[in-house]
């Protein structure tokens, strides 16, 4: 997760390294956002983010990563950080 604490903004980052995992168990176990943001600029320097054996990367709202793990910690409501 990246929060900039100054205007209070997030972005979550997800990577899954696991190059023994299917798609369809990447899809079924490992994708905990529903609205993953697939055009975010932090993606522009990663070639391939569904690349199973360079690793699965993806990111999504703050909110949505809070609500799936409870050790995330709280941020309030900060907005998207671009």
């Amino acid at each position: 997760m990246l929060y900039d604490q100054s205007d209070e903004t997030a972005i979550a980052i997800v990577g899954v390294n696991n190059p023994h995992l299917s798609e369809e168990e990447i899809d079924s176990d490992y994708r905990v956002c529903q609205d993953e943001i697939t055009d975010h600029p932090i993606f522009l320097e990663i070639d391939d983010p569904d690349d199973i054996s360079k690793g699965v990367v993806y990111a999504c709202f703050y909110q949505e990563l809070a609500d799936q793990f409870p050790e995330v910690p709280y941020l309030g409501d900060p907005g998207l950080l671009i």
